[in-house]
């Protein structure tokens, strides 16, 4: 959304009259400047700061860093007002790293809510945890009253969607859940709580144990965790599933079993890592997505790939990548997975796939491409965001897969687990 240029003005004075930058009067200058630069769209350059503000018609940056030192210093007094004076504004102005132009980013409600209930009971990871289930049912019936009849409708009739569930059997929402154990610490001789990302499931629990007899392990069967790339996304792809299909029933994806796929067909939202029967068919895709180092690989020949990976802290600016592969499940099943490593990749792309005219986006590249919707395919997004939000989703690629369910599946009976 496009902020005035009053909204702007407003903002930035409330800024100046803080108890953050008030004592400082050239980082005050520098950034009333900053702002006349974003209202007359133009693109400040060091040199443009250094003669306009702090009247160095000389300047020579090889030598001189005061212009860098000055914006760091802002950057860090922009970053400390957001966080304690002005957290929960519904503008957030940021200074990225590497750039002297001002961001003004509007945050929506779904954000700021989450980031209060965050807050609130961040001290917890019990509390936390069921927060975000909280979250994510308020966000769930928001939705459910916005969402106009007409828009699930068309989503409902969209090749992306009618193409997967073509049939009447159930759908299974199998959440990606992280593995956890617990350690006895020897000098606390209290257990903490650890997460191995080599341990994903109880077998491998039980090996690391058994490799492992000096150290005293507990694994809790009734104790999962969910990150936020996994409960986020429930906001926006709820509301789009339940107008086509009425059964719906969740899942561990830790617990996800091939008898699930007897009568339901399954969505996966998650890691890999967590997609328990799920994460040996990623290698066999043309675009599989490494967990281990969070990096997304698209086989272009058997001696060529392309790597796509997640860069900067999610707490700042940063870009992501996300996967959705539709793919044949075992039997007459059929199997969507969404994932990702981060919850700006995935949230970002189940909002994507939920809007009538995004989805038109995909049915014209499919076309454009083939002629035709594929039955199974790849498609590999772009996300950028700021605070682990998703501001923009875009598509790198798709990909129709011919694969086959026996090769898949390596011709594996779903009634025997």
């Amino acid at each position: 959304m496009d902020i005035s240029t009053d909204a702007k003005r407003e903002i930035i004075q409330g800024i100046l009259e803080s108890d953050s930058i008030s004592r400082s009067k050239i980082l005050k200058d520098i950034l009333a400047y900053l702002l006349e630069c974003s209202i007359n769209n133009t693109d400040p350059h060091e040199y443009d700061i250094a003669s306009n503000v702090l009247h160095k018609e000389d300047y020579d940056p090889s030598i001189d860093t005061s212009v860098r030192v000055h914006l760091h210093k802002l950057r860090q007094i922009l970053e400390n007002y957001h966080f304690e004076e002005a957290r929960y504004d519904s503008v957030y102005i940021g200074l990225p790293k590497g750039q002297y132009g001002l961001k003004f980013i509007t945050r929506n409600k779904f954000d700021l809510l989450s980031l209060i209930m965050r807050d609130y009971y961040g001290k917890s990871r019990t509390a936390l945890l069921l927060i975000f289930m909280l979250i994510s049912v308020i966000l769930l019936v928001i939705n459910l009253k916005i969402s106009s009849q007409q828009n699930l409708d068309g989503n409902q009739n969209n090749p992306f969607w009618s193409k997967t569930f073509t049939s009447e059997r159930p759908i299974i929402l199998a959440l990606g859940d992280r593995f956890f154990y617990k350690e006895l610490q020897s000098d606390t001789k209290r257990y903490n709580w650890v997460r191995d990302y080599k341990i994903n499931s109880s077998e491998e629990f039980e090996i690391y144990e058994s490799d492992h007899p000096s150290k005293e392990l507990i694994h809790e069967e009734d104790v999962f965790f969910f990150s936020r790339e996994v409960l986020w996304p429930l906001q926006y792809l709820l509301p789009s599933i339940s107008s086509f299909q009425s059964e719906i029933s969740f899942k561990l994806g830790s617990k996800l079993s091939y008898h699930d796929f007897n009568d339901n067909d399954v969505i996966y939202i998650g890691s890999i890592q967590a997609a328990g029967v799920l994460s040996s068919i990623s290698s066999k895709l043309k675009i599989e997505y490494d967990p281990l180092s969070h990096q997304i690989i698209r086989h272009e020949s058997p001696d060529s790939v392309t790597i796509f990976s997640y860069d900067a802290d999610a707490r700042d600016f940063h870009k992501d990548y996300s996967l959705v592969s539709k793919v044949p499940g075992p039997g007459s099943a059929n199997l969507m997975m969404l994932t990702g490593s981060h919850a700006s990749g995935i949230t970002g792309v189940a909002k994507y796939i939920t809007q009538i005219d995004s989805l038109k986006v995909i049915e014209q590249s499919f076309i454009d491409k083939y002629g035709y919707f594929p039955q199974n395919y790849q498609i590999l997004f772009k996300i950028s965001g700021f605070d682990r939000s998703a501001y923009t989703c875009n598509i790198v690629s798709l990909q129709e897969l011919s694969i086959s369910r026996e090769t898949l599946w390596q011709e594996k009976s779903i009634a025997n687990p």
